[in-house]
Parts: C-alpha cells; sequence; structure tokens
C-alpha cells in the first residue's frame, strides 16, 4: 500500500511520537476512567430493570 508522498517524511520526522495522544497525567486518567466505569454499572442497572 502506497502513502501520500509527505505522510512518509512527516512520520519519521515524529519519531515514536507519531499517532499517540498528548501527554496525560496519569491521576487524570485514573479519575476519567472511575468515571467512565461508574456510568458503564449504572447504564447497565438501568437497562437491567426494563
Amino acid at each position: 500500500m502506497t502513502s501520500p508522498r509527505g505522510q512518509g517524511g512527516h512520520r519519521t520526522a515524529q519519531g515514536s511520537r507519531a499517532g499517540r495522544p498528548a501527554v496525560i497525567d496519569g491521576q487524570v486518567s485514573e479519575q476519567s476512567h472511575a468515571v467512565e466505569c461508574g456510568i458503564n454499572i449504572w447504564l447497565r442497572h438501568i437497562w437491567n430493570t426494563f
């Protein structure tokens, strides 16, 4: 599969950062994970009551 001309050079210039999200603080990540888990538990409860 071929890629556009400048894409390969840009990826090489980015190095290990290519395609990765910005750095996220570990504590923020843990808190957002806890919130997501809580929402999922709540949604499962809501859908199982009907």
